[in-house]
């Protein structure tokens, strides 16, 4: 349905909203309620969305003339989670998760988010398993992100990636973990190919780039493969990961161990020019193992 909007007819334009079937309104009103010439719609809307028989509309309850009133969110949000309105939970999670209109207390986001996962919003439980994780309330619960992280890294490949950091740096059953880390960085990053690479290949203006995670798990791979662990070493597959990540990424511990598999190369002058060029950069990137390898190597600047 086409909704034309007119200066004084938010009263006919809700009540076409409310007429569309199920909640398709929803979709139009993100648009066409930013574009009205005044502000009247707002107190109408809300008497308008607490007749509603269910509380999605609470998606958009801190907006307002396009500014978010995270205040305004939270009183909204509070008359919905007290009829357990899941979605409306997770929101006033999020909001003490990160001190938009309250003060930031990771405890009351828990509190919030367990009730949200409790009724049912599945979304939860990759926030808790952040805070977890993370460690933001009162101490890290390893055991307890990883199943949550488990439960969603199907639908949200950043739980992979928490995964591997959370195995692969773990104290006990080093090898075991460390390959379970190894597989599920490798999972993060699918749509790389670590087992063929040449780097004549390689067009960094057209690599698209990503998130400092993604390259941070091509860095992990590549330590994986240099040293062993998890994987079977191989110096030579060890070079596509960190290459990547050393280049389009600016990882500087990327960097310092590329700068060290040259190292490991024949020594001549090609070889030691990269191991120097790669080991500079890392230092200059603040890396002090590059530093100290560069003393050792009797380099001066």
């Amino acid at each position: 349905m086409k909704l034309f909007l007119l200066q004084n007819s938010s009263q006919i334009i809700i009540q076409k909203w409310l007429s569309l079937p199920r909640n398709r309104w929803l979709n139009l009103a993100r648009n066409e309620w930013l574009s009205l010439p005044r502000n009247g719609w707002l107190s109408l809307a809300r008497n308008q969305w607490l007749t509603l028989p269910r509380n999605e509309w609470l998606t958009l309850a801190g907006i307002l003339n396009g500014i978010p009133n995270y205040y305004e969110a939270m009183k909204l949000f509070t008359i919905a989670a007290n009829q357990k309105c899941a979605n409306a939970e997770f929101n006033i999670g999020n909001l003490y998760s990160f001190g938009l209109g309250v003060e930031k207390d990771f405890c009351e986001a828990e509190k919030w988010y367990i009730r949200a996962k409790n009724d049912g919003y599945s979304e939860a439980y990759l926030s808790l398993a952040l805070l977890y994780f993370k460690g933001k309330c009162n101490e890290k619960y390893l055991d307890k992100a990883k199943e949550y992280f488990k439960i969603y890294c199907n639908v949200y490949n950043e739980s992979n990636y928490y995964l591997g950091l959370i195995y692969f740096n773990a104290e006990e059953n080093v090898q075991q973990n460390k390959k379970l880390g190894f597989q599920y960085f490798t999972n993060y990053v699918h749509k790389i190919d670590i087992h063929k690479f040449d780097v004549n290949e390689v067009d960094e203006d057209k690599i698209d780039k990503k998130s400092s995670n993604y390259y941070n798990a091509l860095n992990f791979i590549g330590f994986a493969f240099l040293y062993g662990k998890g994987v079977e070493k191989n110096i030579f597959k060890a070079y596509h990961p960190l290459y990547l990540a050393a280049t389009v990424g600016d990882n500087p511990s990327a960097q310092f161990y590329l700068g060290l598999i040259y190292c490991q190369l024949p020594d001549n002058y090609d070889n030691n020019n990269e191991a120097i060029k790669w080991l500079k950069k890392a230092s200059s990137n603040g890396y002090t193992n590059a530093t100290l390898k560069l003393k050792e190597l009797g380099y001066q600047d």
